[in-house]
Order: structure tokens, then sequence, then C-alpha cells
């Protein structure tokens, strides 16, 4: 029996339909004006397709698109979300990867789809879409399933923040020794000299750096690179209001939603997604509520202004109770 949350969002999150020259699914770096962006939803193909959206889903998407209040960097270039997509041609499959979100386990999938050999994930052979030429992505992006995953956007937060700066399983030393000074030296309240290595980074500080909407946080962004995938919104990484997904997957439901994705997808019979705990994808209430514990109110309404397009095109509700 396949998630019904699963087939319910493959119904109610179907977006414009990608057009892949010089408009929105290879964005292209600019924002378009209100009287534009009016005229386009006049226009036939968009005023049929987003009068078949949910009134919210739609708003937010054209605020998102509109102002793009929290982009940084390079998250509205055509490459850049291109880089996130994997492309199975055999199977005829997308899936843009959101980190923090079970990626290395999709990308195993595909690798056995690819009739490929499961190693290194981040040399794992699959092809991107950014490596194809504009016919074949357009091609790809109109004509294959496309599927993504989200999770909560603060517990995302939170395992990013403790898989990069404190535990940081993959040895990956420049969050530590390149990224967390940097955000100490500007973010920290108070400090002394030295503090900046014999102490680690404190998730308020993390905090500060997200919420701050100046040049300080664009001048960091643009020296840590691809590295802020790991915080960067769903909206940013896979521009769902540009990309027609056939289907988004939710963590907390994981265990009913891979399976649905797989029968979806036509190939269930092909390959199964890798077992895991139970409990590895349950939403965990106190641990988001110990890791907020010492952010100020302001802070995390400023945080959830951040991130409100996931929440409210995902289905995660408001977090009153850090909110209030």
């Amino acid at each position: 029996e396949f998630s019904p949350t699963a087939r319910h969002r493959e119904q109610h999150f179907t977006t414009p339909r990608a057009r892949p020259h010089g408009n929105c699914s290879i964005p292209s770096g600019k924002t378009l004006p209100l009287f534009v962006a009016l005229k386009l939803i006049k226009h036939s193909h968009f005023h049929n397709v987003f009068h078949q959206l949910p009134l919210e889903f739609t708003f937010v998407c054209i605020t998102d698109r509109m102002f793009m209040v929290n982009s940084t960097l390079v998250c509205l270039s055509g490459k850049f979300v291109l880089d996130r997509i994997f492309v199975s041609d055999k199977h005829k499959i997308l899936f843009c990867q959101t980190p923090k979100v079970g990626n290395t386990q999709w990308k195993k999938v595909l690798i056995v789809l690819n009739e490929g050999l499961v190693h290194d994930h981040d040399r794992n052979g699959l092809h991107r879409l950014s490596s194809l030429t504009p016919q074949e992505i357009s091609h790809r992006l109109n004509t294959y399933f496309k599927f993504l995953m989200v999770r909560d956007p603060f517990e995302r937060l939170i395992s990013a923040f403790k898989d990069k700066f404190q535990q940081n399983p993959r040895d990956e030393p420049w969050y530590n020794e390149d990224i967390a000074p940097l955000i100490i030296a500007i973010y920290r309240k108070s400090h002394w000299d030295g503090a900046l290595t014999l102490s680690d980074l404190h998730f308020e500080e993390f905090v500060r750096y997200l919420v701050d909407v100046g040049v300080r946080r664009q001048i960091l962004d643009q020296l840590f690179t691809n590295r802020i995938i790991h915080w960067m919104t769903y909206t940013e990484l896979c521009a769902p209001c540009e990309i027609q997904y056939s289907v988004v997957g939710h963590h907390e439901t994981l265990e009913k939603d891979a399976p649905y994705i797989l029968h979806a997808a036509g190939v269930e019979g092909l390959v199964s997604y890798p077992s895991f705990p139970p409990d590895i994808t349950r939403y965990n209430r106190t641990k988001v509520e110990q890791y907020f514990s010492g952010i100020s109110k302001r802070d995390i309404r400023r945080l959830f202004a951040r991130y409100q397009s996931d929440f409210h095109l995902f289905g995660y509700p408001r977090p009153d109770f850090l909110l209030n």
C-alpha cells in the first residue's frame, strides 16, 4: 500500500512546466518586475497552471520569485539549480538533491538503477542535468519523472549544524577551520584573542549568520562557495516554483514515501530503498526546543521569515511553540 500523503503531494505540488530558455526553470539571476509577472500569469498557459494550484502555494511561489529577499550567491543561476539534479536516462528519472534529507541513499538507488557500483557518493559517476545541452535539458525537464525530498526546515538546519560543525563524520575540515571562525568573528557577541580556536561555533551564532540580510552575509556566502547548500532553502536549491516535480516526498514519512516514489517512477521491482532505523526520520520536537532554547525570539522569527516559503510550500506547520 503506497502512502496517500505522497500521492496527495504528487497531485498538489504541480508547478509551471519548465521552460529552459531565459526563464524560471533555468533562472537568469534576475527577479521579475511585478507587472511582468502579472502579465505572465494572465497568459493562458501560466493562468491555467496557476489556477490549478492551492492559492497559498501560488502566492508563496510568486512572492518568492518576485522579491527573492533571502537569495544569495549564485542560487538563481541556471547552472546552480541544474547542478543539484541527478539524471537516470535509462529509467527517465530526475532527482534534485536537498542536503540533510537522505540524499546519499537516493543516490545509491540511482546508481543501482544505472547498473553501477555503490561507492563514494561524491564520486558516483551520476550525470547532472547541468552537463547536458539546453535542448537535452528541456526534453528531460518536460518528460522525465522528477522528485525531491524535504524535511522540517528547522530540523534540517539542526541536522546540518550537527553534521558539519559538531560531529563532522566525513572529515571535512573546512567547516570548522575556515567557515566557523569567520562566523564567530562576525556574529559572536563577545570574544577574545584565541577564542576563534578555543571555542566551537554555537548554534546561536549560526542562526545570527543565517538571518543576516546585509552585505556581511553576502560576502561570507561568496567565500563559502557551494558549501552553503546544506542550509539553503529548498526553493533556492531545486526551484520547485519553476520546475514541475512529479512527487515531493517527506523525510518524516519516508517509510511510506520511498516505496511510493519507486512505484510512481516505475522501478519498484528493480530496486528498493536501503533499510534504516524506524525512528531516524521521526520529528523530534524536544531536540528542536533544546537547540532553540538559547535563541532570541527576534532571531527565531527572522529565521522563520527566511525559511517561510519552505514551511508553506511543503505543508510544514508554523512552529508557534518557538515563535510565540
